[in-house]
């Protein structure tokens, strides 16, 4: 399958983004409640 390796990269990278994201989002929630 061509371009696999790459959506699986994509799909790791976003992943670690939006772990970031959440531990951010957290830490905002936990500032506002």
């Amino acid at each position: 399958m061509a371009g696999h390796s790459k959506f699986k990269n994509i799909q790791f990278r976003k992943g670690a983004q939006d772990k970031k994201r959440s531990k951010i989002f957290s830490k905002l929630s936990r500032d506002i409640t």
